[in-house]
């Protein structure tokens, strides 16, 4: 579940506290750079998916069945959460805020519907060749669509020329991505897996730079760079 996987992202990818940010709530410059990468089983534009790119989703009166987008809309099922204002149950240890916390006084801090996580992140691929030609990432049963995702911290901060001033994830920045197979040329082969293709996946592979902090305060001279591929395996 996506709240169970952000809430171990906040725990691994956590600043130590003289690095972290002042505020008392966490927030993008709390937490090293981060690459998730896997299947999400989601497609892109539906509500988990703006889940994950937005930081933020409300819930109330969601139907489940379109949560992924992989779903048609002819069942409906409002989302309900353990209880009013939260989604899980105490017993999991995991607030609307994606973080483990301590339950055992009875005490919840979740007043809205809304579920959310401090990390800006966006996908490495844009999802569509062109404005009618989508991105796809498996193709099975006659349908294509995308399910796979390299999701990355954002450069969304003003470029800085002293590495040692930006915030921390504005030190990853995507550098490139290889293209995917089109439709018109995935079809013919048939549906994944097949003998041309043993997956029914197809590799997403993104390239990354990351400048790391320069403790004399210097101009960065050295990048280094990352390829990522969505089989976990990361190589420099």
């Amino acid at each position: 579940m996506l709240m169970v996987m952000m809430a171990e992202v906040q725990q691994l990818a956590a600043l130590p506290a003289e690095h972290a940010a002042t505020s008392s709530l966490p927030g993008p410059s709390s937490y090293h750079p981060i690459i998730l990468a896997g299947d999400f089983n989601l497609v892109p534009f539906s509500p988990l998916y703006w889940f994950i790119v937005t930081g933020g989703l409300s819930y109330q009166g969601i139907n489940q069945f379109t949560l992924s987008g992989q779903e048609g809309t002819h069942r409906n099922k409002p989302l309900r959460g353990a209880s009013p204002n939260s989604l899980l149950p105490p017993s999991v240890g995991i607030s609307n805020r994606c973080q483990y916390e301590d339950f055992s006084n009875g005490l919840r801090f979740d007043n809205l519907p809304a579920i959310t996580h401090p990390f800006g992140l966006a996908s490495a691929y844009q999802h569509y060749f062109s404005p009618n030609e989508p991105e796809y990432t498996t193709y099975h049963q006659h349908v294509c669509t995308t399910v796979d995702y390299i999701m990355y911290s954002s450069n969304l901060f003003q470029q800085s020329r002293r590495v040692d001033m930006l915030p921390y994830r504005q030190r990853l920045s995507l550098v490139g991505r290889r293209s995917l197979i089109r439709q018109g040329d995935l079809h013919p082969l048939g549906s994944l897996p097949n003998k041309w293709y043993a997956s029914d996946h197809i590799s997403l592979q993104a390239f990354f730079q990351f400048r790391a902090p320069n403790l004399q305060n210097a101009p960065v001279r050295d990048s280094n760079y990352y390829e990522v591929n969505n089989d976990k395996k990361v190589r420099r």
